[in-house]
């Protein structure tokens, strides 16, 4: 028995047809994932172009976005600052209203006053015309030496 050669593990793996059709198919997937590792598809490199382009466009609207809405805050702040100004020429201007409303209550007051006032002395002078005084002896002394002095 010592003549006899046993056939090697070798031979025996590459004689068996499931052993030889597992290595085809994986020999067959590595140099099909080699392939598509290596090779660029165009369709690929084309929809990543698209999205680079479309990112930069987003990209560049939120940047011009920030920058709008940082000049729309700063105005707001500029509009609160003139609103605060604003309300307080407001209530000064109301407090000089109401003051010059006063002022003029007071001098209408005066006016109604001094209407009645020169009413009745256009009485008092139509009376006087109509029917004048008659003085004799003191009283008539009297009154011309007020009229003179």
């Amino acid at each position: 028995m010592k003549n006899q050669k046993q056939p090697s593990q070798i031979n025996v793996i590459y004689r068996d047809p499931k052993n030889i059709t597992i290595a085809v198919l994986v020999l067959l997937v590595l140099i099909f994932g080699v392939m598509t590792f290596f090779k660029k598809d165009s369709l690929y490199k084309y929809k990543l172009e698209q999205l680079k382009k479309e990112y930069d466009k987003e990209r560049a609207l939120r940047d011009s976005l920030d920058t709008e809405i940082f000049k729309v805050n700063n105005e707001l702040a500029a509009l609160k600052v003139r609103e605060k100004e604003l309300s307080k020429e407001v209530a000064r201007l109301d407090t000089e209203i109401n003051t010059a409303k006063e002022t003029a209550n007071l001098y209408q007051k005066e006016l109604d006053r001094t209407h009645v006032l020169l009413e009745e002395t256009r009485k008092q002078i139509k009376q006087l015309k109509s029917n004048p005084p008659n003085r004799t002896g003191n009283k008539l002394l009297e009154s011309l030496k007020l009229k003179t002095q």
